[in-house]
Order: C-alpha cells, then sequence, then structure tokens
C-alpha cells in the first residue's frame, strides 16, 4: 500500500508523520537534525512512499527523494478551508495546517485551535473560513524574557503541575506568575471568542498542549498530531 509522508520542520525539531490510504496517521516521530537523515532513511526502507510535503520554517534547502514528489507548503495550494486572512501570505505554515487539521476532523463545526508552543495562537474556523485570531508569548517565552530583561532574576525552563499561587522562593514565584497568569488568560481569551461568535469547539495543540490541557475545563479536544493531520489533508487535495 502506498503512504504519504509529512514534514514539519521547526526551530529545533523535525516533526515526521506518515499516513495510509485511510488518512490515519502509521507512525509518529520527533527528530533531531542529528538524527533526520537516519530516520528519514529507514522510513523510506519500511514504508512505500509517493507522495511528500514538507513545511519548514527555517527556509532552508532541503533535498529529498525525487521519486517522494515532494511539494512544499505555501499559500499557494488547496486548502480544505477558505483562507479568508487579511494578509493571506503572512500566514505561518503552522497555522495554516491547524485549520487544515480542524477542518479535516470537524467538518461544519466552528472551531478556536489555541496552539501552545514557542508562541500562543488562536486560530479561528468560522463556516470554514479561516477569518484570523491572535497571537501572544507562549510560557517559555515568557521565562526567557523574565531572564533577559531583567539583571538578577533567574532562567526557568520546565513544566508540570501548576504550582502553589504564593511563592515562596523566587523560581516559585516565577513559576507561579508565568503559569497561573497563562492559564488565566487563555481562559479569558476563549471566553471572549465565546462571547463573540457562539457556541466553538476549542481545540488544544502543540508543544505544551498537555500542561493546558490539565487546567482548561472550556477545551473540548487535544491533539499532538492536528498539525500533521492538516499536512496530509493538503497534500491528499493537492494529489500529485
Amino acid at each position: 500500500m502506498p503512504f504519504q509522508l509529512a514534514i514539519d520542520r521547526g526551530n529545533t525539531n523535525t516533526k515526521v508523520s506518515i499516513s495510509g490510504g485511510d488518512g490515519s496517521i502509521a507512525e509518529h516521530l520527533i527528530i533531531t537534525d542529528d538524527h533526520l537523515e537516519t530516520e528519514l532513511h529507514r522510513i523510506s526502507e519500511k514504508y512505500s512512499l509517493n507522495r511528500c510535503i514538507l513545511s519548514d520554517v527555517r527556509g532552508q534547502h532541503f533535498n529529498l527523494p525525487a521519486e517522494w514528489n515532494c511539494i512544499t507548503l505555501s499559500n499557494q495550494l488547496k486548502f480544505p478551508f477558505i483562507n479568508a486572512y487579511g494578509t493571506p501570505d503572512t500566514v505561518g505554515h503552522d497555522r495554516l495546517a491547524n485549520m487544515a487539521g480542524a477542518a479535516t476532523l470537524f467538518p461544519g463545526e466552528n472551531v478556536l485551535v489555541i496552539d501552545c508552543g514557542t508562541c500562543l495562537t488562536y486560530s479561528l474556523l468560522i463556516q470554514n473560513a479561516f477569518v484570523g485570531g491572535s497571537i501572544a508569548p507562549g510560557i517559555h517565552m515568557r521565562y526567557k524574557a523574565l531572564r533577559q530583561f531583567t539583571g538578577m532574576l533567574p532562567e526557568i525552563d520546565k513544566l508540570g503541575m501548576l504550582p502553589e499561587l504564593v511563592g515562596n522562593t523566587t523560581e516559585d514565584s516565577i513559576r507561579s506568575g508565568v503559569e497561573f497568569a497563562v492559564i488565566a488568560e487563555t481562559r479569558g481569551m476563549i471566553e471572549a471568542y465565546q462571547d463573540e461568535f457562539g457556541t466553538l469547539r476549542t481545540v488544544l495543540t502543540g508543544g505544551d498542549y498537555s500542561f493546558f490541557e490539565k487546567y482548561l475545563k472550556s477545551a473540548t479536544f487535544a491533539s499532538a498530531l492536528l498539525t500533521q493531520i492538516g499536512l496530509h489533508e493538503i497534500l491528499r487535495i493537492n494529489n500529485v
């Protein structure tokens, strides 16, 4: 059976997934640069690949076998939704893929996708049109900003359970300020979107989605694979 490959090359790691003819994800990997060539070779030996889509935020030249018939994600492709963004050429590839994933998984529904990564992006699908959203700093960016723009505060880079509200060390105080605030902010953003657009299916994805999932009761679906599902659907409808 032929398979198709989706490659999402981020700033640090590369996410790779393989999908069969039924649209399900057969395998999903997060690969560091030093293992990328080896893993892609293993994948090519294991699966019969005949289509590929590449999303690359680095904009670097990236050689892939010609027989994979690879296309590069761009705003010029067909999508399973209407792109009603005011500046469509500036939309991040992750947001395009997330909207495609939402349109695929929840046809006919109005969806708010929250991507919990380096940035917190809110992307809104209304009557199958991507109409825009919001962009805010993610948790780790907030930690780094406190270190970078102060003289004495340490840099913290960890997530787990929410800390005590009242921190009695500097580290705990920073964690309380960042993590309680970002959860409260995200709850408030969801409520604001619901107030303006009515009932929305709220979907969490991105590297930190599991942390947010614990504390956002208003989220109705969470998936680490939403971007990959969207990439595979984009590839499917741009059949090469």
